[in-house]
This record gives structure tokens, C-alpha cells and sequence, in this order.
């Protein structure tokens, strides 16, 4: 599931895989002759990111306002903050890094990890705040397209069968039937990343993590 955004004759190219990536490219006559947010729009993520120490201070430089919370550039945060798995019991968390880590593990990613020269500490860090933070595409939560809301769901589920509805009815009725989880969009990511190393990635790691495929992707509704 892509889009593709062309403004004009322009050249320019904007592209969005629906769920989590976005990369914006530029002609070759504008090519590393621009900076900014998206780099020199040369479609080179590796030196998107030239300049600045890292992803944090990168981000840090497009903060908006004066009293902002800026991320620290070693991506340590002081104690007075905290992030969202400090407040996921231990038993959750430890079911979200099995779930993280059964993506980053498969042979078709380790080897592209370890090839493109990725940082799996980050993607596994990343991972897990989503997870903990309760992030979902397709989730069925009203007014929240991107946020899991399970009790919300089974709440709906039980006042239906209260009404008379069997429990089958009821999950059929309001339970959604696809959902992407940020072990799959970290997934989908990797397959683009490691595309652009040349690297293919078969679909057939979406059937081993239970991920959606392209045809069950179309049907869900990205936004709120």
C-alpha cells in the first residue's frame, strides 16, 4: 500500500506507505543542493542526518516554541521523566519485547540489520516505546485511529451481549479484524529500508509475525 504524491513537472516525488514512512525526493538538478527537515532530498537516508550528532538533535532543531521538552542528544532522560514502559507491568513488557524481538530476530532482517549497518538497540528502544505507549493502526477506538483501546472494545462486546447478541456476534460486530502493531509497522519498515541496500525481503516473514498483508492493509483506515 503506497502513495504517490508528484507536484507537477516539477520533479518532486512524495512517497507515504500508509502506515509509518514517508520519503520526499527531489530532481537531479536539486539534488544535494538543499537542506532542511528532509535533508538534501537526495533519497539517501543515510546522511539525512549530516550535521547534527544524531536523530535527537536533528529533531531537536525543528522544535517549535520556547518551552519545549527537548529530547537529550544521548537519548538519556533525566529522572524527572519518564517513558511510557515505566508504567507497563513487567509481565506486558516482557510480552512486547518477545514480540519486538521475534521481528528483529528472523534471519531476513538480522542479516539486513547487520549488513546495512543498523543500530538494533534503537529499533528494539523504538519498539518498545510504541508498544508501551499502546500504539495501533486499525484498532477500532472512537476518535483515536491510532491508539489501542481493548477495554473500550470488550466493553461494547459485553453490553451487546447483555442485549442478546452471542459473543461471537459481538466480536464479529465491533472487534476489528485487522490491526497493525508497531512490530509490524517496524517490520514494514525494515522490508523499505532494506530495499534501498538492495537487500529483498520475501512477504512471507508477514505470515510468520501474524502481520496484515497488502490486501488486508487496504481495507484498514489509517486516520482517526
Amino acid at each position: 500500500m503506497k502513495y504517490f504524491i508528484y507536484l507537477g513537472d516539477t520533479g518532486v516525488r512524495i512517497m507515504w506507505d500508509g502506515i509509518t514512512t514517508s520519503e520526499t525526493c527531489l530532481p537531479n538538478k536539486c539534488q544535494s543542493g538543499v537542506q532542511g527537515m528532509c535533508g538534501n532530498a537526495d533519497c539517501n537516508p543515510d546522511n539525512d542526518f549530516f550535521g547534527f550528532s544524531g536523530s535527537s538533535a536533528f529533531g531537536n532543531r525543528w522544535a517549535i516554541g520556547q518551552n519545549c521538552d527537548l529530547e537529550p542528544e544521548d537519548g538519556a532522560l533525566p529522572a524527572e521523566r519518564t517513558r511510557p514502559c515505566d508504567f507497563v507491568p513487567y509481565e506486558k513488557r516482557l510480552e512486547f519485547e518477545a514480540r519486538c524481538n521475534l521481528i528483529l530476530d528472523m534471519s531476513v532482517f538480522s542479516d539486513c540489520i547487520y549488513k546495512a549497518r543498523m543500530d538494533r538497540d534503537s529499533l528494539l528502544a523504538n519498539c518498545m516505546f510504541d508498544m508501551c505507549s499502546g500504539l495501533t493502526i486499525g484498532g477500532g477506538c472512537a476518535n483515536r485511529g491510532d491508539q489501542r483501546c481493548d477495554a473500550e472494545i470488550e466493553d461494547k462486546i459485553a453490553k451487546a451481549m447483555l442485549n442478546g447478541m452471542s459473543r461471537a456476534q459481538a466480536e464479529a460486530l465491533y472487534k476489528p479484524k485487522t490491526v497493525v502493531d508497531p512490530a509490524c509497522m517496524m517490520g514494514y519498515g525494515l522490508v523499505s529500508d532494506c530495499s534501498g541496500w538492495g537487500i529483498f525481503v520475501a512477504d512471507s516473514w508477514r505470515e510468520m509475525a501474524q502481520c496484515p498483508s497488502d490486501d488486508e492493509l487496504d481495507d484498514i483506515v489509517v486516520c482517526p
